[in-house]
């Protein structure tokens, strides 16, 4: 999830904050991931425009156009599960009381398979490196009963991209697989945070008529505490220096093609505990075009891939072997 994604950056350089800041700003925000023709087709000859989503007659109808806006959502959501395939990347900026760090995250799904790549910059204070660099990867197939993770602590930035050496000793694990496939129960969320039309505090919908999709904004309600009910907790949970932390603003900015299909998401969080506060700058482009959604191209996706059913089959004669 992408909120979860976002708290991670955070997490990772708040034990810093005590020190002096001279901070070195990332230059990943200005990488473009798609071209403009990989992101126009969205499987309108598949899932045909939306019936019965349509602007309230009165206008100022507060109520009806948060029903909407949530009806949409919920509908994007969902088809962004049942769909054949999804490229999805994000440019997360976290600046958390003075210190920048920059996430690239690359989330393909395709078929049966998922796999997502993110990796984070060096957190910098002057010359010394708060919070290291490193890459994380994440591999599910609905042919495996779990996710396949690995991490190493080496990037590289070419041309704002980010990628890694992926010979390199990483260290993995196993975790809980991904909500990306038909066959799964439909429980996909683009964000963490609730949208629902009572954590929708206020709301402003266009429809982009010659273009032909909904363009969203939606301030969500700190006050309630549906709306952080997960988020907040695991950033609570998570540090000392974060115990008290609230959320003081959170805006989304979601479009969404008039088929339900998602074109982008953009998040925009803050949040304080005590002294420290952070402010969170999310933008997800999304693609359906094939070659975007090439998971074989992908950094390590072979290495991986082959790693993942072996680890598999080794635990599976492990359990053999203790009946």
């Amino acid at each position: 999830m992408k909120k979860t994604i976002a708290i991670l950056l955070v997490l990772t350089i708040v034990a810093a904050l005590t020190l002096a800041v001279g901070c070195q700003k990332s230059k990943g925000a200005s990488y473009r991931p798609f071209e403009e023709e990989a992101t126009d087709y969205h499987f309108e000859d598949i899932y045909p425009a939306l019936v019965g989503y349509d602007m309230p007659a009165d206008s100022g109808d507060v109520d009806a156009l948060k029903e909407l806006a949530y009806r949409l959502y919920a509908k994007a959501n969902e088809l962004a599960q049942l769909c054949p395939r999804r490229a999805a990347i994000s440019i997360c900026n976290v600046e958390t009381t003075g210190l920048p760090v920059t996430g690239q995250i690359t989330d393909v799904k395709n078929g049966d398979e998922y796999y997502k790549l993110d990796y984070q910059e060096a957190a910098m204070i002057g010359i010394i490196t708060a919070s290291p660099a490193h890459a994380k990867a994440t591999y599910a197939n609905i042919a495996l009963p779990e996710a396949y993770y690995m991490q190493i602590g080496e990037i590289q930035e070419v041309d704002s991209k980010f990628t890694a050496d992926w010979n390199q000793e990483a260290y993995v694990e196993w975790q809980t697989i991904p909500y990306f496939h038909p066959t799964q129960e439909l429980l996909f969320q683009q964000t963490d945070m609730w949208i629902l039309p009572e954590t929708i505090k206020n709301v402003a919908i266009v429809h982009m008529d010659e273009e032909g999709y909904w363009r969203m904004v939606l301030e969500l309600d700190v006050k309630n505490a549906k709306t952080t009910e997960i988020t907040q907790a695991k950033l609570r949970a998570s540090s000392d220096q974060t115990k008290k932390a609230k959320y003081t603003s959170i805006v989304e900015t979601i479009e969404i093609w008039d088929n339900g299909m998602f074109k982008s998401f953009m998040s925009m969080d803050e949040w304080k505990a005590g002294i420290i506060s952070s402010k969170i700058d999310y933008r997800t482009y999304i693609s359906y075009d094939e070659v975007a959604c090439d998971i074989t191209k992908m950094d390590n996706y072979l290495g991986i891939r082959e790693a993942a059913f072996a680890a598999e089959q080794q635990r599976q004669q492990q359990g053999d072997g203790q009946e």
